[in-house]
């Protein structure tokens, strides 16, 4: 199945909640804009949620996560 990954869109907000360390958590931003109401996964479709799975998976499976600095400037 092809998805949307555009930003902000539901593949790429999967994709982005796996590299920030967040738990699984289906939602994209309407008109795939931050600025925007947040649809939550009650708000979405079944091909909505499967694309935000979807892209989660595939980051997982990649492996890519954001390395946060655990030092502290002095």
């Amino acid at each position: 199945m092809t998805y949307d990954k555009s930003h902000g869109s539901p593949y790429n907000r999967g994709q982005l909640d796996f590299y920030y360390w967040r738990q699984p958590d289906p939602h994209y931003y309407f008109n795939f804009n931050r600025q925007t109401k947040r649809m939550s996964v009650h708000l979405m479709s079944d091909n909505q949620i499967d694309a935000y799975k979807a892209g989660y998976e595939k980051a997982r499976k990649e492996g890519d996560r954001k390395q946060f600095d655990s030092e502290v400037d002095e």
